[in-house]
């Protein structure tokens, strides 16, 4: 046990000092490094259908308590402002208001509604109406982002993978089994 704790600090030491030190950019980049990397040309194959088993199966073999880590550094380092749990916070508020049509409407994306899209959008992801993701450019790494804006884990390399929700909603499942409605 405590070979496996020397480790862990070991392994998450940059991500540490990174929060730490507020250089958020970079400690998504680690975040990404550490967690859900993906060939991307096999990204490319099929608009990444794919790719999708091969992520499934990678987020199934990570570690619960490493995405708790994760999940624990983001959210202490900024203040309760980003991590894993920020998001799953907002998407439970989300899906509670499902059958508000003032939400529903707010989240529009092509005259269409979906939990994980309203997500996107609450968290600065997807420009609301139009369905267009954010660039990279557009990723705010200051504590001035919106909330649950950051670990953007997979957003861009996932392509259509993350973009239809299956990136966080599998990271849902992994560390939120109990609460499988998304």
């Amino acid at each position: 046990m405590a070979n496996n704790l020397s480790q862990l600090k070991a392994k998450y030491s940059p991500l540490h000092r990174l929060l730490v030190s507020g250089n958020w950019q970079e400690a998504d980049l680690e975040t990404t490094r550490l967690t859900f990397r993906v060939d991307s040309e096999k990204l490319k194959i099929d608009g990444g259908i794919p790719a999708r088993g091969e992520i499934a199966e990678i987020i199934d073999k990570f570690p619960i308590q490493e995405l708790q880590l994760i999940n624990f550094l983001w959210k202490k380092h900024s203040k309760g402002r980003f991590g894993f749990s920020v998001q799953w916070q907002i998407f439970q508020e989300i899906t509670a208001a499902y059958y508000n049509p003032d939400l529903i409407e707010k989240y529009l994306v092509n005259k269409r509604w979906s939990p994980m899209s309203a997500l996107a959008i609450q968290i600065g992801w997807l420009n609301k109406g139009s369905g267009e993701w954010a660039f990279d450019r557009d990723i705010i790494y200051s504590l001035d982002a919106p909330l649950g804006h950051l670990p953007t884990v997979g957003r861009q390399e996932m392509g259509v993978a993350f973009h239809h929700g299956y990136m966080l909603s599998w990271i849902f499942s992994k560390l939120y089994p109990r609460n499988t409605d998304y």
